[in-house]
């Protein structure tokens, strides 16, 4: 069942690991200790993970730096090198929509991966059950160039990684005047996920200095991104 209301989860950082749930998708945050951790990914489908900073190894392939990102099989194995954080982002049930037709893991370098040229704020990728809008930005983001909108039928995560956000949620008016509800302008710091649910209009604001990375998190993935073009790995993939 969809959820009727948001919900919004400031992530804990004091525990090497961390876990919150979204509609159909979980996050868990792993920072690795003095000598280091290591991690099976979930079975139920591809996994996510995302190292901000530090050195990890997914089944094998070497990550190093700021902002990698592996793509990886169910059951796959992740190492965490001593003092890193990783995310590791996965599907909480079992319901493929896609079929993967290259090779896993698939890593990327989200700072020289290049976005759409016709959407070139968002960095979009899938699995074979999810997808993500990779979107970050220095400084605040324009008020005058905001981007409300609805999902009818599905749910979005928005996963907080650096800076600070508002999250503007407006729940449309049925006949019923008790089921009214007030425009909700979330403060969001980082790390945090927020779960909006269907058909609550919403826009992100990034506020205050520095940099800002917020990344979307849809489960099944965005088909109609797909068909735009707009999904950078979407040739690896078939509906099933």
């Amino acid at each position: 069942m969809q959820p009727t209301r948001h919900s919004y989860t400031p992530i804990d950082t004091a525990e090497p690991v961390t876990m919150v749930e979204g509609d159909g998708i979980a996050v868990r945050r792993i920072r690795a200790g003095h000598i280091g951790t290591k991690l099976e990914t979930p079975a139920t489908g591809e996994s996510i993970f995302v190292l901000l900073g530090g050195k990890a190894f997914a089944t094998g392939q070497l990550m190093e730096g700021e902002r990698q990102l592996a793509i990886v099989a169910p059951r796959s194995d992740i190492a965490l090198e001593p003092g890193s954080t990783g995310w590791l982002i996965s599907p909480t049930r079992s319901a493929s929509s896609y079929n993967r037709l290259a090779p896993l893991p698939a890593l990327y370098d989200m700072d020289t991966l290049q976005p759409p040229a016709d959407n070139p704020r968002l960095k979009m990728l899938q699995t074979d059950a999810m997808s993500i809008n990779w979107v970050r930005y220095e400084g605040p983001r324009n008020r005058r160039q905001l981007s409300p909108h609805a999902h009818a039928d599905f749910s979005q995560g928005g996963l907080a990684l650096e800076g600070d956000f508002v999250h503007h949620l407006r729940t449309p008016w049925g006949k019923n005047a008790d089921d009214w509800r007030e425009d909700v302008h979330l403060a969001a710091a980082s790390p945090s996920l927020v779960v909006i649910p269907p058909t609550v209009e919403h826009t992100t604001e990034g506020t205050g200095d520095g940099w800002h990375l917020l990344i979307d998190l849809f489960n099944p993935p965005r088909a109609d991104f797909i068909a735009k073009g707009w999904m950078l790995n979407a040739a690896d993939y078939k509906a099933a």
